[in-house]
C-alpha cells in the first residue's frame, strides 16, 4: 500500500511449499494530454437524455439513462472510407446498455457493418460514402458514484491512419439524485 512508481518489493519464501504471489494496483487513471483533431474524417459527440434533449455529462445524477451520439462525416477529401472504427471508452462509473442482452429496444443507429460491445467501450466498424454522415448511439446508465475519466473518443480507416478524428477526454461526475440543479 502506498507505492509509487519506481518503488520495488521484495518478497522471500522462507517455508518449503509453492508461494504464489498477487499484487493488486489501485489509482486514478492517469489523464491522455490528448488534444482533438481531424483529417479527412469529421466528427462530433454529444449526449442527450432518453427524450432527446441535451445533457451535460460533467455532472450527472446516478440512475440517470442517457444516449451518447457520435456523428461522424466523410467531408469526401479521400473518397470512399472503408474498413473504418470508432472506438469508445466510456467513464468506469458509467454501464453499457446491450441491446442485444438487456430485452431494450434498439436504439436507431446508421448502418455499421458490426459492433463489438465491451464492458467498459464499444468498437463500431463501418464504412463511408464520399460526403455522408453517419450517426452512431450507444445507451449509458450512470451508475457508480463519483469523479471519472471519460477517455479520448476516436474513429480511424484502420489500415490509413491519416485518415482519423478525436476528441479529447474529460473529467465527468456522477452524484446523488437531487444533486444536479434542474437549472442549466
Amino acid at each position: 500500500k502506498g507505492l509509487k512508481s519506481g518503488n520495488q518489493l521484495a518478497l522471500k519464501n522462507l517455508g518449503d511449499g509453492v508461494l504464489y504471489v498477487r499484487v493488486l494496483v489501485e489509482g486514478i487513471p492517469a489523464e491522455d494530454n490528448v488534444t482533438a483533431g481531424s483529417n479527412n474524417l469529421n466528427m462530433q459527440v454529444k449526449y442527450i437524455n432518453m427524450d432527446g434533449s441535451p445533457l451535460d455529462v460533467s455532472r450527472i445524477e446516478q440512475g440517470t439513462d442517457f444516449l451518447a451520439e457520435v456523428t461522424i462525416t466523410n467531408p469526401g477529401t479521400r473518397g470512399y472510407l472503408k474498413e473504418m472504427a470508432l472506438n469508445q471508452m466510456f467513464a468506469a462509473g458509467w454501464e453499457i446498455h446491450n441491446s442485444r442482452m438487456d430485452d431494450i429496444t434498439s436504439i436507431a443507429n446508421s448502418y455499421f457493418d458490426y459492433r463489438d460491445i465491451r464492458d467498459d467501450r464499444v468498437y463500431t466498424y463501418y464504412q463511408m460514402r464520399s460526403g455522408e454522415t453517419k450517426t452512431f448511439r450507444v445507451q449509458l446508465n450512470a451508475t457508480y458514484l463519483g469523479k471519472f475519466y471519460l477517455p479520448t473518443l476516436y474513429t480511424e480507416a484502420m489500415y490509413d491512419h491519416t485518415i482519423n478524428a478525436r476528441i479529447p477526454g474529460r473529467w465527468v461526475e456522477v452524484v446523488r439524485m437531487g444533486a444536479v440543479s434542474s437549472v442549466n
